[in-house]
């Protein structure tokens, strides 16, 4: 499959991210930071549970017919997420852009419940928060074409989670 002048130019991107993203690194010179504190280790496991929770068969298969329809618009031989994969980058990015400004309707919404309901709301402020984005994660992956059930799709969008929410000094 040759790629189009658009898709190219989003390559370039990528690759002038890489590069940045590296020199970047060289410059903080800093050693990689492997913490084992226990505070850390429930942390994680606290992730994979909300996860595994986020991520059930049914809620899965609602999400991807909602998607495909949405990518339906698009082209009408859309059936599967294979399918919304070979769409033109363009089309991807919009239905990636629908699921993520939902999700910002979603987190508004959140937010002011949260804001308006007390200590009950504000105590269940971060699992739901963080449930929220894990969400936002896999809709956007689904937008992409891939399925966040595969055990190596879990694992990068946890790692694309973390890295959403490391501070942005820390990101490199």
């Amino acid at each position: 499959m040759s790629l189009t002048e658009r898709e190219r130019e989003i390559y370039a991107d990528i690759v002038r991210w890489e590069e940045n993203v590296l020199k970047a690194k060289a410059r903080t010179n800093k050693p990689e930071e492997h913490s084992e504190s226990p505070l850390f280790e429930s942390i994680d496991t606290m992730l994979f549970f909300i996860q595994a929770i986020a991520q059930s068969p049914k809620w899965q298969e609602k999400a991807i017919d909602k998607i495909s329809d949405e990518a339906r618009m698009f082209d009408q031989s859309v059936r599967t997420l294979h399918d919304i994969a070979q769409l033109p980058i363009e089309q991807i990015m919009a239905l990636a852009e629908q699921q993520a400004k939902k999700e910002l309707h979603r987190s508004f919404v959140h937010g002011g419940l949260t804001g308006t309901g007390g200590l009950l709301l504000l105590s269940l402020d971060l699992p739901l928060m963080i449930i929220q984005q894990m969400r936002t994660v896999q809709f956007i992956a689904l937008s992409h074409g891939y399925t966040i059930s595969h055990p190596t799709e879990t694992l990068i969008s946890l790692k694309v989670l973390h890295t959403a929410v490391t501070p942005t000094y820390h990101r490199y």
